[in-house]
């Protein structure tokens, strides 16, 4: 998937529920994927993250979970050119656990 724009899932909400754990896979720029952790705590919106360093750029990326909207988009910025490089983001897996 590829980043900045949002997935939807229909059945969202046995997906996303308080108590599931994900590990999100995620590649910037081809480069091997990282991995996000996250739990769910209660049912609203939230942003897990990191900061990576491409050697360039210093580049926060996160996985935003919406529930209200049955979605989660992956994002990144570049604090160096002060730009959007979500695009440059791709969800490769996700793993959950209850």
């Amino acid at each position: 998937m590829p980043g900045g724009k949002d997935v939807v899932f229909e059945d969202f909400h046995s997906f996303v529920m308080p108590g599931h754990r994900f590990r999100f896979f995620i590649s910037f720029r081809g480069m091997d994927p990282m991995i996000i952790f996250g739990e769910m705590n209660r049912n609203e919106k939230v942003v897990w993250g990191t900061i990576i360093y491409d050697g360039n750029d210093v580049i926060p990326v996160s996985v935003e979970i919406r529930p209200g909207d049955k979605s989660l988009r992956v994002r990144g910025y570049s604090i160096s050119r002060y730009s959007d490089c979500s695009e440059d983001c791709r969800l490769t897996k996700i793993e959950m656990t209850v």
